[in-house]
């Protein structure tokens, strides 16, 4: 009987190929790696938590309209991401998010801050501003120059001719008439309304008065003729019961100093908590040129083109 033997070098190579034919059929496909979209989770988005809002009114012709959200951020990481204002008929609808770096380690101690954002000229009438939920009325007034309403610190309300926010009661009109102080502090002021009624004098004595504390200035040079400027001070007061006292401003050549003092009653019982506080001041019209603007000892640098 004779036996036939296989030569081992036929062997061998036939074996390598099945298992390379056997791994390779059992090897699952690599699926490809999902494309990054650029600054996709790199930020947290929210909205800027608005507790008031101010109308502000330019001395310009057309009538430019400014609104002014005071608030709060979150921490020491948010800031203002964009703003979007859309207007439908009389209504001014104004969203402002923010937004704060994914995974920072941030100070948690809430920031005061205002945004402040044009509005342009509108026609004369009645309107309902609302930034993120919070709204304000105001009427613009028909005529040219006008007079102004709302809540804007930086306007000429009567009573109010220098726009900064000095209790300066002006004399009745010829028939004596003027008009007594509202209990609701946003009720819209129109300049149909006879002039405030003068109100009494404070005693100094009875009030502790102090600057306002300044952190940042921020510089809106409005599209209108001439070129209206105007000083938005974000900073905060002392405690509950401080508030504004006057605004003075001073121009020498190009450079502009503001003083913005606070006051507060003596004897009055107050909480500790600071409260943030956006001061308007309406600096006027200039020549173009580079200025500098001093609030209670922060300066801001500006051009008017």
């Amino acid at each position: 009987m004779r036996y036939l033997m296989r030569s081992p070098m036929l062997i061998i190579p036939a074996l390598l190929v099945a298992v390379a034919t056997a791994c390779g059929s059992d090897s699952p496909e690599e699926s490809p790696e999902p494309e990054e979209t650029p600054g996709n989770g790199d930020y947290q988005y929210g909205s800027f938590d608005v507790d008031s809002v101010e109308v502000l009114f330019l001395e310009s012709f057309p009538v430019q309209i400014n609104v002014s959200a005071h608030g709060t951020l979150a921490d020491g990481c948010t800031e203002i991401h964009e703003s979007n204002v859309e207007q439908e008929g009389n209504d001014v609808d104004v969203s402002v998010s923010t937004r704060r770096p994914s995974g920072e380690a941030c100070t948690d101690a809430i920031v005061p801050h205002s945004e402040t954002l044009g509005l342009g000229a509108l026609a004369p009438g009645d309107y309902v501003v609302t930034v993120n939920d919070v709204s304000q009325e105001f009427t613009v007034p028909g005529g040219e120059g006008g007079g102004v309403s709302g809540e804007g610190d930086g306007g000429s309300a009567p009573g109010d001719p220098g726009g900064n926010g000095i209790e300066e009661p002006p004399p009745p009109d010829d028939e004596g008439e003027c008009t007594p102080p509202s209990d609701d502090p946003d009720a819209p002021v129109s300049s149909d309304d006879p002039p405030p009624c003068p109100t009494a004098p404070i005693d100094e004595e009875d009030y502790i008065f102090a600057e306002m504390t300044v952190e940042t200035i921020d510089i809106l040079v409005l599209e209108s003729f001439p070129v209206q400027i105007v000083a938005s001070a974000t900073g905060y007061l002392g405690d509950g019961c401080t508030e504004l006292h006057e605004v003075d401003t001073q121009i020498s050549g190009n450079d502009i100093t503001v003083t913005i003092t606070t006051r507060r009653p003596a004897d009055a019982i107050c909480t500790l908590q600071l409260v943030g506080h956006t001061e308007n001041v309406n600096l006027g019209a200039f020549d173009p040129g580079d200025y500098t603007v001093t609030v209670n000892d922060v300066s801001q640098d500006f051009t008017v083109p």
